[in-house]
Parts: C-alpha cells; structure tokens; sequence
C-alpha cells in the first residue's frame, strides 16, 4: 500500500449490528481480519458480478479506476469471500468516486470499516460528506500535502 492510499474494506451489513463492536474485525495480534464475518454471512449476490460490471471488467479480482483508486476481491481456495478492499489515492480521488465506493456497499449489502479510524460506516445519502471527511483527516492526506509541489 502506498503511503498516499486511504483504506477501506467492505463489511457484511448483515454481520454488522447496532451493538457489534469493531474489535471482533481484528485477530489477537491487532490485525485486521474479516474473512470468519464474511464466511459467517456469505453474500447474496455474485459480487465479482456486481464489481466487474460497475467497474469495467467481469471476471476480475482487482480493479483500477480514474484516478488511481483500487478495488479488490481477496478470495480463499474454495473462492468464498476473505475481504474486500478499496483503496482511494487521496492526492487524486474525486467525489464521483466516493459516490461509487458507496452505491457500491449498498449494492452489496455492505458496510464501510476505515480502518484508520477504527469506525464502520453505512452507505447512505450523508455517507459522502462523511467519508471525505475522514480522507481529509487521514495520515494519507496529511503526508500527501505536507508533500505537495
């Protein structure tokens, strides 16, 4: 991951209730690990469908958008679901992308985990204004503009 990257991961809605604690998203060394929450609650969907259409490519576990923003599926050996991740380059991301990383969570039934500021967030119309947020009080954001031009 590159410093300027903001991560995000993808969360089943489902596994994720007013009282669930974003402890349970991290093992006992501290990392996070959401692979045990997504075989617990498998998607309804075809996933790999979903993204591959919204973002250009069927049949792909990664994907890249305009302005350097990437999207990817982990997949274990029996090809459930282990994670997935988006990674939004903040020196170059638009609000048209964040509007995508959102439409797309609620397509997928799923919630938003920054791990950086250990918050879950819902996909919903504020959901935008929230994320930018977020990415603007990022350690991706401060390193991006103390290294600005």
């Amino acid at each position: 991951m590159a410093i300027w990257q903001f991560t995000i991961f993808f969360v089943p809605k489902s596994g994720v209730s007013e009282s669930f604690s974003t402890d349970s998203l991290h093992d006992e060394n501290g990392y996070f690990e959401c692979a045990d929450l997504w075989k617990r609650f498998p998607p309804q969907t075809d996933l790999l469908k979903v993204f591959g259409s919204t973002l250009g490519e069927v049949g792909c576990t990664r994907w890249e958008s305009a302005g350097d923003t990437d999207y990817e599926i982990g997949l274990c050996d029996s090809d459930d679901i282990t994670y997935i991740r988006v990674r939004v380059d903040v020196r170059s991301f638009e609000v048209g992308e964040l509007k995508r990383i959102i439409a797309l969570a609620g397509i997928s039934e799923c919630a938003l985990y920054l791990p950086e500021f250990n918050e879950l967030l819902q996909p919903s119309g504020e959901a935008v204004d929230t994320l930018q947020y977020f990415i603007s009080k990022s350690k991706a954001k401060s390193w991006s503009r103390a290294n600005e031009s």
